[in-house]
């Protein structure tokens, strides 16, 4: 039986070096302790919430957030009193309401004529007609003074009116005769200014005097007269004497 030879020096250095390396590893692992589980923080196992705990819970905020400062109340919060107290709109009902002027479309027909005189009565403002007609010079004159007037605002104040300029030498008007707008409100003379009055006409101010209708203060006054009417058939109680206003109308 031949000797065995020896193992080479290089391969049992390796075999001790593992061997003590599995050796450390395996005392570490027995060695080591376990970790502690995790816990949750801890709570408190008191569960009253009697006065006396509410009490308590309430000193401890204090001493770890300070007083609690007062909540600031938003600019548009309400009143705490809104409840009892409702609020209603902020409005005047004394304060006079102010109408709009308005200035309608020439009138050429009689259902014209009627439209605007059912609007005029439904809004209790009064209907000023200006009758005129293409042949008349002095309406030249007299039509764009009242219409700017009324276009300003004078009567406005006293309950508003409206303008109707009648054109007297439209083919339906001329055409209707004896049943015609112009014989039904004896319109003889042109121009003619004539207020109506919840559907009526005012024929006691009727004017028809040239010089009265070219009158910028005479004008004024009688729309401002007229305004004040509001669906009761009669003047308001401005001072004026129609009288002696209308007097000299001819």
């Amino acid at each position: 039986m031949l000797p065995t030879a020896a193992p080479a020096p290089r391969i049992l250095v390796a075999s001790l070096w593992r061997c003590a390396r599995i050796t450390r590893c395996h005392s570490m692992h027995t060695s080591a302790k376990p970790a502690a589980p995790l816990r949750p923080p801890s709570t408190s196992t008191s569960t009253s919430t009697g006065p006396a705990a509410l009490a308590a819970a309430a000193a401890r905020r204090r001493l770890t957030l300070g007083p609690a400062l007062p909540r600031p109340r938003p600019a548009w919060s309400p009143s705490p009193h809104a409840h009892r107290y409702p609020c209603h709109a902020a409005f005047s009902t004394s304060a006079s309401r102010r109408a709009k002027n308005q200035v309608f479309s020439p009138v050429r027909n009689n259902d014209t004529f009627q439209t605007y005189l059912a609007v005029s009565s439904s809004s209790r403002i009064p209907l000023l007609t200006l009758w005129t007609a293409s042949w008349c010079p002095t309406c030249r004159t007299v039509e764009p003074l009242i219409r700017s007037l009324v276009q300003s605002g004078v009567g406005e104040e006293q309950g508003g009116v409206a303008l109707a300029p009648i054109e007297f030498d439209s083919p339906d008007i001329m055409s209707a005769g004896a049943d015609g707008l112009a014989m039904t409100y004896m319109i003889t003379a042109i121009p003619t200014l004539l207020s109506f009055d919840a559907g009526e006409a005012q024929t006691t101010t009727k004017i028809t005097n040239g010089r009265q209708l070219a009158d910028r203060e005479f004008l004024t006054q009688w729309i401002q007269n007229e305004a004040r009417r509001h669906g009761g058939r009669g003047g308001g109680s401005s001072g004026l004497s129609f009288g002696g206003l209308f007097g000299h109308s001819k």
